[in-house]
């Protein structure tokens, strides 16, 4: 039998709360029957026990950090926040008072209306892009103290590595948040982590189907959290690097829509451009006449793959010397590179 607080209120509803300390809390309305409550507890005895078993989890885990560590860390971030805090504020124009270097345990940083900031020692564990995210994240405050559509445009105009996003916000909750930022091109490509005391699955459903790059729910280990952090920005760097295409002395910038031949930029049509792009994904791979045809024009092209020769020579003649890394095979199309 699972023990519990029982706290009457004028609600409608039943809720559980596991704490952190595995004990569990149950609320309920004032008259409701203590049969049905008891009811309710057996309903979810198991949602319970799995709670209770990740937070023992979590706390066998738990990296307890020492007062040196400690000691070092606030050190370390004294001489560290002051100098990011000014070159950002030099970059976004804005003018900031003290800065407060404290250890909290939900919060990373934040800037009251007289313009004194402070920030968690702890950060200085994280990877750099987050801390420099924190900091821009707060002196965007100088200029909006809210977390509106406005706020979000300053904090845009640095563009950062990634972005941590909390679904239980003040005003306008981080679901919405996280449309308008994968709605606009200046920010879609950013990755975002969400980071929130909301559990259930479909919460982390929600969350990830909106465009969410992780979800970590409260309470997290740091040491889980710092390598969650680094995957999620491995994998960004990683298709980043993607859109930058490489061979011989050309190379193409995908996201730009901009190709090179060594330090000459070379113009081209639309479909010269994706014909070439396709070819340097695969490189050292032999693409078909068909298949060329099938995913520059598309299915329903009505068209011969006399087409296709016709682009490629164009193709070659704007590369100059370059255009001879795109090899003719025989009778059945074209490649470009080395074969794999």
């Amino acid at each position: 039998m699972i023990e519990y607080e029982l706290i009457r209120s004028n609600r409608k509803t039943l809720t559980i709360q596991v704490k952190p300390d595995g004990s569990v809390i149950v609320r309920a309305p004032v008259r409701l029957a203590k049969y049905r409550i008891a009811k309710f507890v057996k309903d979810h005895e198991t949602w319970i026990f799995a709670q209770q078993e990740k937070l023992e989890k979590y706390h066998e885990n738990m990296h307890v950090i020492t007062d040196e560590e400690r000691q070092e860390g606030i050190l370390q971030a004294k001489k560290i926040f002051p100098e990011r805090t000014a070159y950002f504020a030099e970059r976004m124009g804005v003018t900031y008072n003290r800065i407060t270097i404290r250890e909290q345990k939900t919060r990373w940083g934040s800037c009251s209306s007289a313009g004194n900031l402070n920030f968690n020692w702890k950060l200085v564990l994280m990877p750099s892009e987050l801390l420099d995210y924190v900091v821009v994240h707060e002196l965007a405050h100088r200029k909006e103290m809210n977390h509106s559509p406005r706020f979000w445009a300053v904090v845009e105009k640095e563009l950062p590595d990634l972005i941590l996003l909390d679904i239980m916000l003040p005003g306008q909750d981080g679901y919405s948040i996280l449309e308008k930022l994968k709605k606009d091109p200046k920010t879609r490509d950013i990755p975002v982590i969400m980071v929130t005391a909301k559990e259930a699955e479909y919460d982390k459903v929600r969350g990830l189907d909106s465009g969410a790059d992780d979800y970590i729910t409260k309470p997290f280990g740091m040491m889980e959290f710092i390598s969650r952090v680094k995957a999620v920005l491995r994998r960004s760097k990683k298709q980043m690097k993607d859109t930058l295409l490489n061979c011989g002395n050309l190379s193409i910038d995908v996201e730009r829509h901009r190709v090179l031949d060594g330090e000459r930029q070379v113009e081209l049509t639309y479909k010269e451009f994706e014909m070439l792009r396709y070819l340097m994904e695969n490189q050292g791979i032999v693409l078909t006449r068909d298949k060329l045809l099938e995913h520059i024009w598309g299915y329903d092209f009505d068209g011969e793959t006399r087409t296709v020769d016709v682009h490629i020579r164009t193709l070659r003649q704007k590369l100059g010397e370059s255009g001879a890394l795109i090899e003719t095979i025989r009778g059945v199309g074209y490649r470009i590179g080395d074969r794999k």
